[in-house]
């Protein structure tokens, strides 16, 4: 990389690199946040500089197209195809009638009278009772065969053979549900045919635009403090310093994402 690399940015392009690079970020990675996907790492240079999310990520894949920054693929997301939301959930739903009122159950056979049905038609209160020969049952691994005869043993074994899954609705009994996505923003329901499955991308700043970036580099300072008070006295004594640029966050959780992003010189 040359100077003549950095010249091709425009004044906007080299404010936002360079505010990044002062702030010690090698490489600006997505969270899959309720709003949409977001750089929390750029957080405070959103909010000194008004711009929203769009406006940065349209700026950050510029510099990529002008070879400044590394685009990196970070993983795939499920987003609404109709507001591109990325708070979705699933549901299982009935093959039959569609409906996703429905509860998986499990499947337990007693091969003394070869009775077969859910774990609940078996439950007794605290027993379990086959409904066909009223025995009551245990299972094998419960069992010493030196404490009972085998044939006593037999009658009280049971096995989970497996598990299905009921309609509330309409009453089937299948194997396979299907799979439908719902959207928590504006509430539609789609399947993985009109899903939109999408790649989001984390960018890092190569190590010689870094340096070259690096005019005045500032004292990178983190300060994790959930009490207000002390966290203004805190920002108040070091900004009477110059030289600083001070990262304060409330949580620890939200700590740790910065210092997984982030290059501070002073930390907890």
């Amino acid at each position: 990389m040359n100077q003549s690399d950095i010249s091709t940015l425009t004044d906007e392009e080299i404010s936002l690199l360079t505010e990044i690079v002062n702030k010690g970020i090698r490489e600006i990675k997505p969270r899959i946040r309720n709003e949409g996907i977001q750089y929390e790492s750029l957080g405070d240079i959103l909010k000194e500089k008004d711009y929203n999310w769009n406006e940065i990520h349209t700026i950050l894949n510029s510099i990529v197209k002008k070879g400044l920054l590394i685009k990196k693929e970070h993983e795939n997301i499920l987003l609404c195809p109709n507001c591109s939301s990325p708070h979705v959930f699933s549901k299982y739903s009935c093959p039959k009638c569609e409906s996703t009122d429905t509860h998986r159950v499990i499947l337990v056979e007693h091969p003394f009278c070869g009775y077969t049905g859910t774990l609940d038609t078996f439950k007794n209160g605290s027993n379990l009772i086959c409904p066909q020969c009223q025995q009551k049952l245990s299972s094998r691994n419960k069992q010493k065969e030196t404490d009972v005869k085998r044939s006593v043993m037999s009658k009280r074994y049971y096995q989970i053979i497996g598990s299905a899954f009921d309609c509330n609705k309409c009453g089937n009994r299948f194997d396979r549900p299907n799979i439908v996505h719902n959207c928590v923003k504006c509430g539609s329901n789609f399947t993985y045919i009109n899903s939109n499955y999408q790649k989001i991308f984390s960018y890092e700043i190569p190590d010689k635009i870094n340096k070259e970036l690096q005019t005045s580099k500032e004292i990178a300072v983190l300060v994790v403090e959930d009490n207000d008070d002390d966290a203004e006295i805190i920002q108040i004594h070091l900004s009477k310093k110059t030289g600083f640029n001070i990262t304060r966050v409330s949580k620890s959780g939200e700590g740790l994402n910065r210092l997984e992003e982030n290059i501070y010189d002073i930390r907890p």
